[in-house]
């Protein structure tokens, strides 16, 4: 069975998801703090081509996909995901 409230959850997302993120390439553009996009190459969320998009648009960006990982890649894989991450703070 489904917890309550999940369904509204879902809603939540969706309409998040039809919506956002909604910043101007502009916007990105100005971005000037170090910023890691971090992904695993087989999101099932989010379409990699904007993952990629989103990283040409902001200049400081990094981009990090883990192979074989999805949308949950912290979870997925753990030890790989907390490394690159601790590996981006450590430099900056």
């Amino acid at each position: 069975s489904n917890p309550a409230g999940f369904n509204g959850l879902i809603g939540k997302i969706m309409t998040m998801y039809q919506s956002q993120p909604d910043y101007a390439a502009q916007d990105l553009a100005r971005i000037d703090a170090p910023v890691l996009i971090l992904d695993g190459d087989a999101d099932e969320v989010i379409e990699l081509e904007h993952t990629r998009t989103l990283a040409e648009l902001i200049p400081t960006a990094e981009l990090c996909l883990i192979p074989g990982t999805g949308h949950m890649a912290p979870w997925q894989k753990p030890a790989q995901f907390n490394r690159i991450v601790l590996d981006f703070l450590a430099r900056e």
